[in-house]
C-alpha cells in the first residue's frame, strides 16, 4: 500500500474511533484504559540486572547472621515501602565488613562497595553503639577484640570474625600467619564477668599471653567459633528450606509483656497497671505445602515465662497444627536457650514423652545466646502495635479478668 493511502487509512480509523466511541467500549470490555497502557514499561537489561542485585543484597542482609529484627512495638520502628510495612532490622556488622562477606559468599557477583551500600533498603539500619550491644553475642565480641589486637601488631587479618572464618577454612593457614607475625608476648582485651560483692558484671579485662599460648588459644577458640558462625545458621537454613514431607518447623519465643492501658483512666490506675504475657510462634511448612509461614500467638494472664507455660501452649497449638496439616509426623522446635524457659529438664521430659502426649515425634533445636532473633520477635512487636492502635481508637479495652 502506498504511504499516502496508509496515512489516509490511519486518519480515517482514528476519526471512526472518536465518532462511534470505540475507545470507550474497548475500555469498558477489557478494563484497560489508554493512559494505563502508556504507563506500562518494560525493564531494560541494565534495569533488570540492577533489580536482581538489589534482591540478592536484601536477602543477604536480612539473614539472621547479618541482622537482627527490632522487637519494639513503636510505629517509628516500621518503614512503609510501596504500601508494605517492614519491621526495622539492625545490621550486626559494619557495611564494609558485610560487603566483604557478600563477595566471599558470592564470588561470581561483581558489586562495588558503593553499589552494595545503595542496595541496602531503608528498613535495614546501620549498627550503632546502643543497638550493637543487643545484636552481638559475647563470643563474637571477644573474637573481634582478639582480631583487633592482632591487627594492631601488623598481622594481615580481617576485622570481622565472620570474614576470618570465610578466609580460613582450616586452622593450619591461621597458625602459619600467627607464627610468623606474633611477638613473644601478645596483649589483648576481653569481655568477662567480674564478681563485685554479691553480683557479677561484664567488664573489659586486659590480658597478656605468650606467643605459643596465644596460638594454642586461637586454634581451639577458632574451631569452636567456626561451628558457632557457620554450622549453626547453615543447619537452621537447611532445615527450613529442605523440610521433609510430613514435618514442620516451629520457631517460637517469649515476647515482652504487654501493658494493659486504656484511653481514659483514673490517676491511681497508673500505679496499678496490669500486664499479659505473649508467646509468639511461626510455623514453617514443607515445599509440598507451598513452604509457607504461618504465625500464631499465645496470650495469657500468667506472667511466668517458664517450661510449664510452654507445655500448656503446646497442648493447644499441636492439635491445631494437626487439624491444619493432618499428615504431620514430626515437629522441629527452634528456640533460643535460656535455662528458665526452654533449656531445662522439664522441656527434655516433654521431648522424651512427645509421642505419648501428642501422638507425633518432636525434636528440639537450640540457638546460642544472642543469635535467636527471628520472625517470632517481629510478630510480637506487630501484635502489640496493633493492640495499642485499637485501644487508642476506642474500639476495644484490653484488661485482665
Amino acid at each position: 500500500m502506498p504511504l499516502s493511502n496508509a496515512e489516509d487509512l490511519k486518519e480515517f480509523v482514528a476519526s471512526v474511533k472518536i465518532s462511534y466511541r470505540f475507545m470507550s467500549e474497548l475500555h469498558r470490555r477489557t478494563g484497560m484504559h489508554r493512559k494505563q497502557v502508556v504507563k506500562i514499561t518494560t525493564l531494560t537489561k541494565k534495569q533488570a540486572s540492577k533489580q536482581n542485585l538489589n534482591l540478592q543484597v536484601t536477602s543477604f542482609l536480612e539473614r539472621e547472621d547479618n541482622s537482627s529484627i527490632l522487637v519494639s512495638k513503636k510505629k517509628s520502628d516500621v518503614v512503609v515501602i510501596e504500601n508494605i510495612e517492614h519491621q526495622k532490622r539492625i545490621l550486626s556488622d559494619y557495611m564494609n565488613n558485610l560487603h566483604d562477606k557478600f563477595r566471599l559468599e558470592n564470588p561470581d557477583i561483581k558489586v562495588s562497595r558503593a553499589r552494595f551500600y545503595q542496595s541496602r533498603p531503608k528498613y535495614l539500619l546501620l549498627a550503632n553503639f546502643a543497638s550493637r550491644r543487643t545484636c552481638l553475642c559475647a563470643q563474637h565480641q571477644n573474637m573481634a577484640l582478639k582480631l583487633k589486637a592482632m591487627r594492631s601488631l601488623g598481622l594481615n587479618l580481617p576485622k570481622s570474625p565472620d570474614a576470618l572464618i570465610k578466609e580460613h577454612d582450616t586452622n593450619e593457614k591461621l597458625k602459619e600467619t600467627l607464627e610468623t607475625g606474633l611477638p613473644d608476648m601478645v596483649k589483648y582485651t576481653q569481655r568477662k564477668k567480674v564478681v563485685e560483692g554479691n553480683k557479677s558484671r561484664w567488664k573489659e579485662v586486659d590480658g597478656a599471653v605468650a606467643k605459643t599460648n596465644c596460638i594454642h588459644l586461637m586454634d581451639s577458640q577458632t574451631s569452636e567459633f567456626r561451628k558457632r558462625v557457620k554450622v549453626q545458621y547453615h543447619e537452621m537454613r537447611n532445615l527450613r528450606e529442605n523440610l521433609p514431607e510430613n514435618e514442620v518447623m516451629l520457631w517460637m519465643d517469649f515476647a515482652e509483656n504487654f501493658v494493659c492501658t486504656s484511653v481514659e483512666a483514673f490517676q491511681s490506675s497508673y500505679w496499678n497497671q496490669t500486664m499479659v504475657s505473649l508467646h509468639t510462634m511461626a510455623v514453617c511448612f514443607p515445599k509440598s505445602q507451598g513452604q509457607c509461614l504461618q504465625s500464631f500467638a499465645g496470650v495469657y494472664d500468667v506472667l511466668c515465662h517458664n517450661a510449664t507455660v510452654v507445655y500448656i501452649i503446646l497442648k493447644k497449638l499441636v492439635p491445631l497444627l494437626q487439624s491444619t496439616y493432618p499428615s504431620i509426623k514430626t515437629i522441629h522446635y527452634l528456640t533460643n536457650s535460656p535455662k528458665s524457659q526452654y533449656r531445662n529438664k522439664t522441656i527434655f521430659k516433654i521431648v522424651a514423652a512427645h509421642n505419648e502426649d501428642f501422638g507425633i515425634a518432636g525434636r528440639w533445636n537450640y540457638l546460642e545466646s544472642g543469635h535467636g532473633k527471628g520472625p517470632s520477635d517481629g510478630l510480637g512487636a506487630s501484635i502489640k502495635r496493633a493492640a495499642d492502635m485499637v485501644i487508642r481508637q476506642g474500639k476495644c479495652l484490653i484488661q485482665k479478668c
